[in-house]
C-alpha cells in the first residue's frame, strides 16, 4: 500500500461490502452476490484500488458449523508507474503509465 496516501479511508471501503442472500437454491445452499472496491498489488510505484463483483453459493457442510463456500470474482487491478514518454512537441516528458488489469478468479472457503 502507497503510505503517501491515506489508507483509513481505503481499508473502510475493504470492509464495506455488498452482500446480499439470493433465492435459495435448496435448504443446503444459498445463492450470494457481492459487491467491493478492493486495493490489490500489482508490483507497479502506485497500487490503486477496484471494483470486485462476485456470485457464488454456500453450502452446509455440518450442521451450523461449517460452511464450504465458492464463488467466481471479476476484479479490476489498477497501479501506475512514473515513466518517461517521448512527446514530438515537448520532447521528453515524465508522467504516469496507468495500468487495468481485469481478472475474473475462482474463490474457494
Amino acid at each position: 500500500m502507497n503510505l503517501r496516501t491515506s489508507w483509513l479511508p481505503t481499508m473502510s471501503l475493504l470492509m464495506v461490502a455488498a452482500s446480499f442472500g439470493g433465492a435459495h437454491v435448496s435448504a443446503a445452499a444459498a445463492v450470494e452476490a457481492s459487491a467491493g472496491w478492493a486495493l490489490t498489488d500489482v508490483g507497479l510505484h502506485e497500487n490503486r484500488g477496484g471494483l470486485v463483483v462476485g456470485l457464488g453459493s454456500r453450502t452446509a457442510v455440518a450442521p451450523a458449523a461449517v460452511d464450504l463456500v465458492y464463488a467466481l470474482e471479476y476484479v479490476q487491478k489498477r497501479g501506475a508507474q512514473p515513466t518517461w514518454f517521448a512527446d514530438e512537441q515537448a520532447g521528453f516528458i515524465l508522467n504516469d503509465a496507468e495500468v487495468t488489469l481485469h481478472v475474473v478468479q475462482p474463490i474457494a472457503l
